[in-house]
């Protein structure tokens, strides 16, 4: 690594998606052709299937302790970890490669999944955004990067600088982001009937909210919210969010519901405990900054188009 005197270098790389849809963007694993992969705040880790395997890839012995599935659907995934030469393509000609741990599934053929986020089990070293010492930019090679990077609808920034950072005027603690949700049924007149507070996610590997206060089972949720059967709020349910940043909107495509709208809203009912998982729409209408030298979320309000 180079000398830490210098100015941090940045990286563009380019985000595909159709409106509301999911983020992806390309990476090469090996010496294969570059694949498009679903990027994931909601989950640590690269995952895909067992076909994507480079024959580069060396299995990983002992294999880390970490299994792999993800909570909103419940899916636990078969297969081993081996660590691979990862290159993410940049905008200009640019990159980064590092050798990172990789989850080749056995069980889930044709996944293609590229998770970043921060508040897993599984350390830095496994993100593929946190694991970068050094960036190839044109003509200057193996530049400084502070680790950290910045997700919005239109791509993302890897690598962060001072004055970077010093654009996002909303912080929260990464170790204790916590937000309150406030429910009132369709048809209702006043204040919140329903509230609680629990740990936040941003998740942009979803479209959809999911709302979990420790329930066991959908049958325990308050009455009046949502179908019983499915767990999925009912159409007119008012829902704001407060955590750092606050918004609200109406569950179902009703007019002047803001951009960071969820797809649809349903209660949680995992293992793993409380949360408010907003799913990827807030990202419509804020930048998000994750900076992990300074245990700090940002969150910048995007400027109506």
């Amino acid at each position: 690594m180079t000398s830490n005197t210098q100015e941090p270098a940045s990286l563009q790389v380019p985000i595909q998606r159709r409106e509301k849809g999911p983020f992806h963007i390309k990476i090469r694993l090996g010496e294969n052709a570059p694949i498009g992969v679903l990027l994931d705040t909601g989950s640590t880790g690269i995952v895909i299937g067992h076909e994507h395997l480079p024959s580069s890839a060396v299995k990983m012995d002992p294999q880390p302790p970490y299994k792999v599935g993800y909570s909103s659907s419940d899916k636990a995934y078969a297969g081993a970890w081996y660590s691979v030469n990862v290159t993410i393509p940049g905008v200009g000609g640019c990159a980064v490669t590092n050798q990172l741990p990789i989850f080749s599934a056995t069980s889930h053929p044709g996944v293609a999944m590229c998770g970043v986020g921060v508040q897993g089990d599984k350390p830095a070293t496994f993100n593929p955004f946190l694991s970068i010492d050094s960036i190839t930019l044109k003509g200057s090679p193996n530049t400084f990067v502070t680790q950290g990077y910045v997700l919005s609808k239109d791509g993302i920034t890897l690598g962060l600088s001072e004055e970077i950072v010093s654009q996002f005027p909303t912080m929260v603690p990464m170790d204790d982001f916590k937000a309150t949700v406030h429910l009132k049924p369709t048809g209702t007149v006043g204040g919140a009937l329903y509230h609680f507070k629990a740990p936040a996610l941003i998740d942009s590997g979803i479209g959809y909210m999911i709302l979990n206060p420790s329930l066991r089972s959908v049958t325990d949720a308050p009455p009046g919210f949502c179908n019983k059967e499915t767990g999925h709020f009912l159409d007119g349910t008012s829902i704001k969010f407060d955590g750092g940043i606050s918004y609200d909107f109406t569950v179902g495509d009703h007019e002047g519901n803001p951009p960071m709208a969820a797809d649809y809203v349903r209660w949680g009912t995992s293992k793993k405990g409380r949360i408010i998982n907003t799913g990827r729409n807030v990202l419509m209408a804020y930048e998000m900054l994750i900076h992990p030298g300074n245990n700090r979320f940002g969150f910048r309000k995007i400027a109506a188009d």
